[in-house]
């Protein structure tokens, strides 16, 4: 993503978002939704919330440069970080690199080894079916 975050309106980066993520994850993401755009001002602000793994809905958050993951259980919502913090948002690929290994640690073995997804994904996002 080139340019200041600033500069760009909320739903082109929500589909910058959507359009990594796609690309990463393949077939272990899907029903893709942007919400809560806000644009204006300098207050940019959007949601994208997502299915991953057929396992977790997950909600990413962005605001004004800032962004996390939670589960999403409608009303309330379990944060998925890091230990050591998200990487910039400007570099999706190691944003979902980071996620791949947050999430999976939250799913179990055997139901990732039913669906073909044992090996995690790298950067450029292969699947394991391929």
């Amino acid at each position: 993503m080139a340019g200041s975050l600033s500069d760009k309106p909320a739903v082109d980066l929500a589909r910058e978002f959507v359009s990594a993520f796609r690309g990463f994850f393949g077939d272990r993401v899907g029903r893709f939704s942007v919400k809560d755009i806000v644009d204006g001002d300098g207050h940019t602000e959007f949601s994208v919330l997502f299915d991953i793994y057929a396992f977790f809905p997950l909600r990413f958050n962005f605001d004004r440069g800032a962004f996390g993951f939670s589960i999403d259980y409608g009303e309330r919502g379990i944060s998925v970080e890091p230990v050591t913090g998200w990487p910039e948002f400007t570099d999706l690929s190691l944003v979902a690199t980071e996620l791949d290994r947050e999430i999976r640690m939250r799913i179990p073995e055997r139901f990732l080894e039913d669906r073909g997804w044992t090996e995690p994904l790298r950067d450029g996002g292969t699947d394991s079916r391929a």
